[in-house]
């Protein structure tokens, strides 16, 4: 039987993130444990970054989303930010421990995996990571959850409030479709990317049918107390605001600000039309900044300085999921003989 192994980060990386030492006696213990060759930071990314060109990795640091944050591993997952408050470290330690949260992964992910074909079902290492609470497109940008799945490695960056606890389920069981998936079906196009993600989020609905956003949304749809967390983030520092946290941008402090980015946006019915049209019109894409865009939308894109595709927020998400529902309905072809079919014939042929 396949097995899920929930590594303890948490024993290595708690006295790390919460010892009041000096920077240099820091990095000197960072340097013995997860800094040097056999630490946790290459053991982590090495397989991580195999293919990065073709396992979504570009495309997600482009939109800053999904595996942007834990995959850049800036500044140790934040460990040497010297705009993190180690109280809101120490916040977040203490929640991991209170809520036994390597316990949950490993049972969220046992169930999401009895529910993938049994080709699918492979050894997977996961690794928890802490999130940086002064990085501003981990806490923003992606709402305090950075996931990357590849060659059977899961890391999770998290930020542990009740809202993103709510909706990890969701992202860890998208992650294991992606570890599944992406070892036959590399992502080159459009098209790979659109039946990679249709078959994700009916996975979701397959195992959460009560999930109460869309399943392509469900990932990545900010919580309810997001804003409220980041205000009690912000409280650590003395601040009454997490808008007004100085953080590092592009290699300068300054305050988060107000902007928000766009959540998924829901669409009605002639929205749908129109975002399925510009799915498949492009489903031959291969330009990393217009996959990003018509991924995850214009706006995310917008700030690089790149022409819009006329995409919606998450909006080749949701047509992902209609084409390959629309697809599998068509020829009465089950979710469990999907996972490994050509992306053309699950946006139907």
């Amino acid at each position: 039987m396949p097995t899920i192994t929930v590594h303890n980060t948490l024993d290595l990386l708690e006295p790390l993130f919460t010892a009041d030492i000096h920077p240099r006696d820091l990095l000197a213990r960072a340097q013995e444990t997860i800094l040097n060759p056999d630490g946790l930071q290459p053991h982590i990314l090495k397989p991580l970054s195999d293919e990065a060109e073709t396992n979504g990795a570009a495309i997600m640091r482009l939109a800053a989303q999904d595996g942007a944050s834990v995959l850049a591993s800036q500044q140790g997952w934040g460990l040497f930010n010297p705009t993190r408050h180690r109280d809101a470290s120490r916040w977040q330690f203490a929640r991991f421990r209170q809520l036994d949260i390597l316990t949950r992964l490993q049972d969220w992910l046992q169930q999401a995996q009895a529910s993938l074909p049994p080709a699918a079902q492979t050894n997977i290492h996961v690794y928890l990571l802490p999130a940086d609470p002064a990085n501003r497109p981990l806490m923003i940008d992606a709402a305090g959850i950075s996931i990357f799945a590849h060659k059977d490695t899961i890391a999770l960056q998290l930020l542990p409030s009740d809202g993103n606890l709510q909706r990890l389920p969701y992202a860890l069981a998208r992650a294991l479709v992606h570890n599944a998936r992406k070892a036959h079906h590399p992502l080159h196009t459009l098209a790979d990317w659109l039946a990679l993600e249709g078959l994700a989020a009916l996975y979701i609905g397959h195992i959460f049918p009560d999930c109460p956003t869309p399943y392509w949304a469900a990932p990545h749809m900010p919580p309810p107390d997001h804003e409220q967390t980041l205000d009690h983030i912000a409280a650590f520092s003395g601040l009454d605001s997490y808008s007004a946290l100085p953080v590092n941008v592009y290699g300068n402090v300054q305050p988060v600000g107000d902007h928000r980015p766009p959540p998924p946006h829901i669409p009605d019915a002639e929205m749908l039309d129109y975002l399925l049209a510009v799915a498949l019109e492009n489903r031959a894409e291969t330009q990393p900044h217009r996959l990003a865009a018509l991924l995850y939308g214009d706006e995310r894109l917008a700030n690089l300085g790149y022409d819009g595709v006329g995409m919606t927020a998450f909006g080749g998400f949701c047509a992902a999921q209609t084409l390959v529902e629309q697809a599998l309905n068509a020829t009465a072809r089950p979710l469990s003989e999907a996972l490994f079919l050509p992306s053309d014939e699950l946006l139907g042929g």
